[in-house]
């Protein structure tokens, strides 16, 4: 796993190992919670089977990070943003399938 609000170049998820079960459906409710200029707070339903989640950031078509965590953490702050700017984020539960079901949503920085 990686640490939560460091962030390096997005990498696709790997595909499971034979025998994982893999978590179906994306982690449903993303919902974004506070918003500073630097910062969003982000936070989601539990997702079935999953053992964690992994969190992309991206200004327009640029990546701008991506995290992970643990399954029992349902939430995360994304930090390191630039202010008044609008962010797209992307949470995939994992294990996951390549190419699998993902949860959106997008937030704008405060100035």
């Amino acid at each position: 796993m990686g640490n939560p609000g460091r962030y390096g170049s997005p990498t696709p998820t790997p595909p499971p190992t034979a025998g994982t079960v893999v978590a179906g459906n994306p982690p449903s409710g993303l919902r974004v919670g506070q918003v500073s200029s630097t910062t969003v707070a982000l936070s989601w339903n539990r997702c079935a089977n999953a053992t964690g989640y992994t969190i992309y950031a991206q200004q327009g078509s640029v990546p701008a990070g991506v995290t992970q965590v643990p399954a029992s953490q349902l939430g995360v702050t994304v930090g390191s943003l630039a202010a008044a700017t609008t962010y797209k984020f992307t949470v995939q539960a994992t294990p996951a399938k390549a190419g699998g079901p993902v949860a959106t949503t997008s937030a704008t920085t405060s100035r």
